[in-house]
């Protein structure tokens, strides 16, 4: 049929007359077509002229209610000449691809939380190496050699620091020597 080539979603299409009976079913698989869901939400189609879509989770299947008046009203039995229609479409492709799609993204995103634990912890490496080289050196001055020359950094604000230290170890050390 036409209706499958234009949507290979769907699964059933099928027109109620006026007072909720069945006129025409073309269906790719056996669906129930006269349950009490099925006419009591064709029955309100019909009498309030607005459709519904009924979600069917389990199954993957949205079904659709659709109002289709006749529209020459001169007749006098146009009102019993109203159809509903009931196309019942699969959603389990579209799930399929939706379930596809969240995938990757999770997976995008712990990529991308790996990727800035990784960066944190290099630029915290970066960081703090320099300062501990520093205090290594401070800690080798304070035991008492005062030969010792605190590193350079490639930080500028931490080479002024070792620079100040070292001067400040120079003017101590020849503060002692001028003593003796």
């Amino acid at each position: 049929s036409i209706l499958w080539t234009l949507n290979p979603d769907i699964v059933s299409f099928d027109l109620y007359n006026s007072f909720s009976s069945l006129i025409t079913n073309r269906s790719e698989i056996q669906l129930s077509n006269t349950d009490n869901q099925t006419l009591d939400e064709i029955s309100r189609t019909i009498k309030s002229g607005e459709g519904a879509v009924v979600h069917d989770e389990v199954n993957h299947r949205d079904i659709v209610y659709t109002f289709m008046p006749v529209l020459q009203t001169d007749a006098p039995s146009t009102k019993w000449m109203n159809v509903a229609a009931r196309t019942v479409y699969s959603t389990e492709r579209l799930d399929n691809e939706l379930m596809i799609i969240t995938l990757w993204y999770i997976g995008f995103l712990v990529i991308t939380f790996i990727l800035a634990l990784i960066a944190a912890f290099t630029i915290s490496r970066y960081l703090t190496r320099p300062l501990r080289y520093m205090l290594e050196d401070i800690d080798i001055i304070t035991a008492g050699d005062l030969t010792h020359q605190v590193r350079s950094s490639p930080h500028h604000e931490l080479n002024r620091i070792s620079g100040a230290i070292n001067q400040m170890v120079g003017e101590i050390r020849s503060k002692i020597s001028a003593l003796s």
